[in-house]
């Protein structure tokens, strides 16, 4: 019937009505296989589950055997006697097996946490004062190299464990990322350069040569110290690590600003030039003093002409930029003060005066009549 028993009708018209599992053994192994056929499958595809760990993949497994075996169980009760009965314990079982899929949790949570820690880095980073836009650039990338390898260890992993360590390792290493404040030591020597080299220029008792001598050895000062400063990383990896780096930054930035600034040329080249046309004047001024046929009047006045000489040929001198230049001034002074050779005029003068009157005298003498010449010649005397 409609029910699936079996009816028996006889030839009174009687009935007997028995269910049909009375007389036929139903075949339950075929939704047997079928729900072990569908844990087998569910199972493989939870451990082919991405970013699941082998606990997650357990749980999931663990659930599959449960429900299988629920619908074993269900399949092997006396009462289910019907092929319907049947179908409809195994879709159960199968429809539940399908369902079972781990819950992947664990990785999301651990790389979440490690976003969590670069956002606070990043932002510990942009509350540094000391350090410029370019350094908290190169930090957050310092900070995000971290964070990479963390997420990569912990996709490498495969137990709740292990995934841990990952997410606790790689959180500490973001953390500790620290960045080095260079910029600001490399600008403070920069600066002291600057200023040294404008100083240099000022000096009007240097030569060219002599500047850019002074300025190399300045420049030469800051580079090392410089160098010294981008031997330095621009990220530490350890805050200690940090501390290091930022100290020898610190000490090098006083040592290239301490030793530019105390960079002070001697001035030779214009000093000597200098020294050789006092020299000449001084020469020069002894051999008018030696000079006794001049007054001293014209001595003063010779003196005068060979201190104007040495004075325009200083003055040259200060003027002068490069080497050749004032080695020309000196040449052109030292001549000029040596050219400097005065007449005698007043004494001359006044011995031809003197000369002329006794020869007057003699003429008169000689024209007097009334003189013998011996008489003449002791008045000549």
């Amino acid at each position: 019937d409609d029910r699936g028993n079996l009816v028996v009708t006889y030839a009174d018209g009687s009935k007997d009505t028995k269910p049909l599992s009375e007389f036929v053994t139903l075949d339950k192994q075929p939704a047997i296989d079928e729900v072990n056929k569908a844990a087998e499958k569910q199972i493989d595809a939870i451990n082919k589950t991405p970013n699941a760990t082998d606990e997650e993949k357990q749980a999931a497994i663990d659930k599959v055997n449960a429900d299988k075996k629920k619908a074993l169980d269900e399949i092997a009760k006396p009462e289910v006697t019907t092929k319907d009965a049947l179908d409809k314990a195994q879709k159960a079982g199968t429809d539940a097996i399908a369902k079972d899929n781990p819950v992947v949790a664990k990785k999301d949570e651990a790389k979440q946490a490690i976003d969590d820690a670069l956002t606070a880095k990043n932002q510990a980073i942009d509350a540094r004062t000391d350090l410029t836009p370019e350094e908290k650039t190169k930090a957050k990338e310092a900070a995000k190299a971290q964070a990479d390898v963390a997420k990569g260890a912990v996709d490498a992993a495969t137990t709740n464990a292990a995934v841990d360590a990952a997410k606790t390792e790689g959180a500490k290493a973001v953390e500790n990322v620290t960045p080095v404040a260079k910029e600001e030591a490399k600008k403070a020597i920069a600066k002291a350069l600057e200023d040294k080299n404008a100083e240099i220029d000022k000096r009007t008792d240097l030569t060219d040569e002599e500047k850019t001598a002074a300025k190399n050895e300045a420049k030469d000062k800051a580079d090392a110290q410089l160098a010294k400063i981008n031997e330095q990383p621009d990220a530490a990896v350890t805050p200690t690590a940090a501390k290091t780096a930022q100290d020898a930054v610190d000490a090098a930035k006083k040592t290239g600003v301490d030793e530019v600034t105390v960079v002070n040329p001697e001035a030779v080249k214009k000093p000597a030039a200098k020294k050789a046309i006092d020299d000449a004047l001084k020469a020069k001024e002894a051999a008018i003093d030696a000079r006794p046929d001049l007054t001293d009047d014209e001595k003063k006045a010779a003196k005068d002409a060979a201190k104007d000489a040495a004075d325009k040929a200083k003055k040259a001198i200060d003027a002068a930029s490069s080497n050749a230049a004032v080695d020309a001034a000196k040449k052109a002074g030292v001549d000029e003060v040596a050219a400097v050779n005065p007449e005698a005029v007043k004494k001359p003068a006044a011995k031809k005066a003197i000369d002329d009157a006794l020869k007057a005298k003699e003429a008169a003498i000689d024209a007097r009549e009334d003189l013998t010449p011996a008489e003449k010649d002791e008045a000549k005397k």
